[in-house]
């Protein structure tokens, strides 16, 4: 299915040209694909074991005098049904996101411990501080994920207010900020899981990986080091762990270069930054958020009180 989302929601009037949503199959006429250089060179999976193993393509696809017929087209030019595909879509786009970036999570928080492990700084208070704080952001993962499968299971329909329901064209009484929010009553916890707890804990993660390893991450020989016979047995005595082999050690360093600074990592660094849009773009839409009029009636509510000038 092709959507032209990507830092351009939401679409504004004048822009109907640009509110598309259509499926068209991959052999269609016209229809071209560029793939970008691949991460996997025929590395072995000791030096590379996430590169050769986990390498997913990305494409440009060119449209070159497509026909698309009617019946493959479910959006165009109509900015409203644009602007509300993804926030009011009865599915699981959200939640299968955000349990890949809870897995993700998880994963990364077990190399950083096996690191701090196998490198033999957990004495270290400074270690131990920061990952706490990681740890924590895993238990408030797992608690995200069940309120986002709550939320998205929860029906579309009951969740907008009763005006919406009754009109027959509610898109009347749908704004720019619709784009984000859906309705006034709906939860918000699965899109800001998405939106983001996730980039910016693996934004964090992938900085601890990287302050633990240091020069480990950057000075680790090859499987081949490893296997030559006249150099295997002294890299064996020189750098071992504090918990195993030299070669475990290398093996669990080259995981975590590959998982955060080699072309493999630093693509799904930006990935998580932008996988559900420009970042500063979800700030300042966020902004508008409903709840907002909520809290602030909290402290309208305890002001208007405080006028009281009885005294109990």
């Amino acid at each position: 299915m092709r959507r032209s989302s990507g830092p351009f929601i939401p679409r504004r009037p004048g822009e109907e040209d640009y509110a598309l949503c259509f499926a068209a199959p991959v052999a269609t006429d016209g229809l071209k694909f560029v793939a970008r250089e691949p991460y996997s060179n025929g590395r072995t999976r000791f030096d590379r074991p996430l590169s050769e193993r986990f390498d997913e393509g990305d494409a440009l696809a060119l449209f070159d005098n497509v026909l698309v017929p009617w019946e493959r087209v479910f959006v165009c030019r109509d900015i409203t049904a644009y602007n509300l595909i993804g926030p009011i879509l009865p599915g699981f786009l959200i939640l299968q996101a955000n349990i890949r970036g809870h897995a993700k999570l998880r994963f990364l928080l077990g190399v950083a411990s096996k690191m701090i492990d196998t490198l033999g700084r957990g004495e270290q208070p400074h270690y131990r501080s920061r990952m706490v704080e990681m740890f924590a952001a895993g238990e408030m993962a797992d608690g995200l994920i069940d309120a986002s499968a709550r939320e998205v299971l929860a029906p579309v329909k009951n969740e907008m207010p009763a005006t919406m329901r009754e009109d027959p064209n509610p898109s009347a009484q749908i704004d720019e900020s619709s784009s984000l929010f859906s309705s006034p009553e709906r939860g918000m916890v699965a899109a800001s899981m998405l939106r983001f707890f996730i980039p910016e804990s693996n934004r964090k993660i992938a900085d601890i990986i990287r302050l633990i390893g240091s020069s480990s991450l950057v000075m680790t020989p090859t499987l081949a080091d490893f296997d030559n016979p006249e150099t295997g047995p002294l890299l064996e005595q020189y750098i071992s762990g504090a918990t195993g082999s030299a070669r475990d050690r290398v093996q669990l360093m080259k995981l975590a270069w590959d998982a955060v600074a080699t072309q493999f990592g630093g693509r799904q660094d930006i990935y998580e930054i932008f996988f559900s849009g420009d970042p500063e773009l979800k700030r300042q839409l966020h902004y508008h958020t409903p709840r907002r009029d909520r809290y602030i009636g909290m402290v309208d509510k305890l002001l208007a009180a405080s006028n009281d000038t009885k005294v109990n």
